[in-house]
């Protein structure tokens, strides 16, 4: 018998693992995030830990390098059981974190087993013992890499849904509405503190560009816009976007490339709608004090300059890891402040009519 760790955020794959491998005699722990796993790893005699890849909090990666990085953990074996190791730079990732096996889903129960027993068979005669090989710099550019080629899965789901989109309208739009809400759920995985931002920034723009006279199809843009335009946040390393105190100048200089890695991500995407340039333009303000090139007034797209008054406002009423919310009133004093300076002057007296006039609520 064997005390085994299964660390997944969704029941129903906990549950079928946790079955299987209590009807073999094992003793199984579960949680859904790395860092329970981490504190359980330390409080229980572990024989082996199960994970998958994408989390919330700390993601399966940073799991085993935590592992690792402890002389009294790292002898466990790790295996990653996960739908995402379809290419060899995963696999060679996965062995330079010092994992033993990669189980990819879906699978069978025998699968599970085979595997399972593998590895404690070797662990116990020391066979393949592995160790992690990256130090902190390496591991966090292979890192963004491997998460990134998950990222470059959906987008091709995307770029599939937006060719269905020519062909058979209605379908292709619930298939696309469902790849952006999987794309958004994992940049919100990335960044936890910031889950459901995105849509509520697409909702409110959305709101925003029906009273200024936009068409359905432009706020159906719009919208997609908003609950993309922070995917760029998918590349940065989840311990800047989790920090509890001020960024460093370097950290934020990191933090402010989002703006621009969205764009890349989305620009190979045939949309019907310029999202990567509303990707790449939500953080540019009419000075030209914003980023990523500080462009100016009429130089900055209309839908970006939509999202610039709606991150703003949703930004300042909810909490983050370095600050509390600071409420809707003082978020509407704001953008009333830089109206015409920062905030476009149309998208700030909208913003304030639905707040103030019609009661506009985030959901």
């Amino acid at each position: 018998m064997a005390t085994i760790l299964v660390v997944d955020d969704r029941a129903e794959h906990r549950r079928l693992m946790r079955r299987v491998l209590e009807r073999d005699g094992h003793r199984v722990f579960d949680t859904t995030d790395g860092a329970e796993a981490l504190a359980l790893a330390r409080v229980e005699s572990l024989d082996l830990v199960l994970s998958d890849v994408l989390m919330p909090g700390m993601d399966g990666f940073t799991l085993c390098r935590r592992l690792q990085a402890d002389p009294k953990l790292r002898h466990v074996p790790f295996i990653f059981v996960t739908g995402t190791f379809g290419d060899e730079k995963y696999h060679a990732f996965a062995r330079e974190l010092g994992a033993s096996r990669i189980l990819n889903k879906p699978f069978d129960t025998q699968s599970l087993r085979n595997v399972v027993n593998e590895v404690l068979d070797d662990s116990r005669s020391d066979a393949t013992m592995r160790f992690a090989s990256l130090d902190d710099s390496a591991f966090h550019a292979r890192h963004v890499e491997a998460v990134n080629l998950k990222l470059a899965e959906k987008v091709g789901e995307l770029e599939a849904a937006n060719e269905r989109l020519r062909d058979s309208e209605a379908h292709a739009q619930a298939l696309l509405g469902s790849v952006v809400e999987t794309i958004t759920k994992m940049v919100e995985y990335r960044d936890p503190y910031t889950t459901g931002h995105e849509r509520r920034v697409g909702d409110l723009a959305t709101a925003m560009g029906r009273v200024l006279g936009l068409d359905g199809r432009e706020l159906d843009g719009l919208r997609i816009g908003g609950y993309l335009h922070d995917v760029g946040k998918i590349a940065l390393p989840t311990e800047i976007l989790a920090k509890p105190g001020r960024l460093t100048a370097v950290e934020f200089s990191l933090i402010k490339a989002h703006s621009q890695i969205g764009h890349d991500i989305l620009a190979g995407i045939d949309f019907p709608w310029q999202v990567a340039q509303m990707a790449l333009q939500h953080h540019e303000r009419l000075d030209g004090s914003g980023y990523p090139r500080g462009l100016r007034g009429e130089g900055i797209l209309r839908e970006a300059r939509i999202l610039a008054v709606a991150d703003t406002v949703e930004a300042m009423t909810s909490h983050r890891p370095y600050r509390p919310a600071v409420g809707l009133a003082m978020a509407l004093d704001e953008i009333e402040r830089g109206r015409g300076r920062l905030y476009d002057a149309d998208a700030v007296d909208t913003c304030l009519q639905l707040f103030r006039e019609e009661h506009f609520r985030f959901e």
